[in-house]
């Protein structure tokens, strides 16, 4: 009985997801609202020049959020978006227990603080793939980059008597006090067609000549280690995940 009862169930469900998928199917034409939610993330890779006490600027995962806008025609579409950005800048460091007063060593880590950013893009993406539920697309595009000057000036010191053991660190926006970068988006998306939205999945490679962020660190005073002067910054270009999600126009209307 528990078997049959099992069975009947995974048929029901069977049933129900295909006269779901029918009725989407049955659409000749399904209207989407042109203007969207999106929501996306990327990864922000650093360089970390050596020194004396293990400094490092860490990688960074973003969170995106904005708006979306979408003009579809027969074989290409037309995506243009508007973000804000934001990260944690952090970094860490190693202090060696022959270096400091403490002899067991110290290691820390630091937010340095919220970082916001302002994205504008538009892709031309060709669609190399037309059905009824699902598109696949290849697009190119310029993305521009506002990023107001961000600069940060700070020191980590073990104070003794005589003098401070450490480092100081001087970081700005790669652009100073131009806020403006230009790069370059490759996606490959998915539009995914149902009665009530469209779900526009991508992946993203982002090429950009300049760095983001720059931070030089200097350390001081060390008992045993060469004091050090070292250069560490946040990368312009990045791999992302996003997704668009358009509104079905059917949402709206009201049954007869």
């Amino acid at each position: 009985m528990i078997s049959s009862r099992n069975s009947k169930n995974k048929l029901a469900s069977i049933l129900l997801a295909g006269l779901f998928f029918n009725s989407v199917n049955a659409q000749d034409k399904i209207d989407y609202y042109n203007f969207g939610l999106n929501l996306s993330s990327e990864h922000l890779n650093s360089t970390n020049q050596a020194n004396a006490v293990d400094y490092n600027l860490h990688n960074t995962q973003t969170f995106n959020f904005g708006l979306s806008y979408r003009l579809s025609k027969k074989e290409f579409e037309y995506i243009f978006t508007a973000n804000v950005r934001r990260f944690n800048m952090v970094n860490s460091s190693s202090f060696k227990g022959e270096d400091i007063p403490d002899p067991s060593g110290y290691t820390s880590e630091t937010t340095l603080y919220d970082s916001f950013n302002y994205k504008l893009s538009a892709t031309i993406n060709k669609v190399l793939i037309r059905s009824k539920t699902l598109d696949v697309y290849f697009g190119i595009g310029p993305e521009l980059l506002i990023y107001p000057e961000d600069p940060i000036t700070g020191e980590f010191v073990f104070i003794t008597e005589t003098e401070e053991i450490g480092y100081t660190e001087k970081g700005n926006s790669a652009n100073g006090k131009n806020p403006f970068y230009l790069g370059v988006n490759a996606n490959l998306g998915f539009n995914f067609k149902t009665k009530y939205i469209l779900i526009n999945p991508y992946f993203t490679y982002h090429y950009q000549r300049e760095n983001i962020f720059n931070n030089v660190v200097t350390t001081q005073n060390l008992y045993v280690s060469e004091n050090t002067v070292s250069k560490h910054s946040i990368k312009g270009s990045y791999l992302g995940f996003g997704v668009n999600i358009y509104p079905s126009k059917s949402i709206f209307k009201k049954k007869n």
